[in-house]
């Protein structure tokens, strides 16, 4: 497996819209009308490589800077390109620790 940090840079028009940070609650189901905040971040061991297709499965050690162990997984991948992915949802950006 390979150490990855993620952050979520954007939302993706016609997906859902972001949570703010602010109405955030870290490991809460917060229902399916919004996808995470933009500036979200996490630490973790990608789970397999990031394919169009696929979710990016994550287990997470930190998440926004704080220890929190746990799974991260996105919707499908949309797009990947150099140390970025995208889903049905979001914008992150990743690299490899």
């Amino acid at each position: 497996m390979k150490k990855i940090y993620i952050e979520k840079l954007a939302e993706v028009p016609g997906g859902l819209p972001a949570r703010s940070m602010e109405e955030h609650i870290d490991g809460q189901y917060q229902g399916d009308s919004h996808s995470i905040p933009v500036e979200y971040n996490l630490e973790g061991e990608l789970s397999y490589d990031i394919e169009v297709g696929k979710p990016v499965v994550v287990g997470r050690t930190k998440r926004n800077g704080v220890e929190a162990y746990g799974v991260f997984s996105t919707s499908r991948v949309t797009e990947v390109g150099n140390n970025y992915f995208k889903t049905k949802n979001s914008v992150y950006s990743y690299k490899f620790l």
